[in-house]
């Protein structure tokens, strides 16, 4: 998957990144993310935003070995 490629070129590059998912619905931006952290000391947090209302969500936290 070329999504998946890039992330790890980004990745295993030798300075720190932030990357941010964003788009539509339904998508699959989720998913990508969940893909790419498997097995990784990654941090992932999830912002979702309500009508109204916005809030956060820590969504997965991996950095042990």
């Amino acid at each position: 998957m070329k999504e998946l490629s890039q992330l790890e070129d980004i990745f295993n590059a030798p300075s720190s990144s932030l990357v941010v998912f964003y788009g539509r619905r339904r998508v699959g931006k989720t998913e990508l993310s969940k893909e790419f952290v498997k097995n990784k000391k990654a941090f992932t947090f999830l912002w979702r935003r309500k009508v109204k209302n916005f809030y956060c969500v820590i969504w997965k936290l991996n950095l042990g070995p």
